[in-house]
């Protein structure tokens, strides 16, 4: 959403967004030799998507899964963590004033 809002609200380009949002952290914390970009020695953290955010920053959204720490997480696994963090988030929330 927020890189939809760079393009939308901000005015900038798809590459630009998709820049601020990977490489332009990754350099103001000084981490730049081990991520914001996809090389060989960097981490192995990414989102695969199944369109070009360049043609259209939407795509974005249209994930077909995602690798962290080196491991592929497809989409079923995906939607099943997300539906486990989304279930404690309301078991969590229920109890509050």
């Amino acid at each position: 959403e927020e890189m939809e809002e760079l393009v939308a609200a901000a005015g900038l380009t798809p590459a630009e967004a998709l820049r601020a949002a990977t490489l332009s952290p990754a350099r103001y914390l000084s981490l730049a030799d081990e991520l914001g970009t996809i090389e060989e020695g960097k981490r192995a953290d990414m989102v695969l998507i199944d369109a070009d955010p360049l043609e259209n920053i939407h795509n974005t959204r249209r994930v077909a899964g995602v690798v962290v720490g080196g491991r592929w997480i497809d989409t079923l696994e995906r939607r099943n963590r997300l539906d486990a963090i989304r279930r404690v988030a309301q078991g969590e929330g229920q109890g509050s004033p």
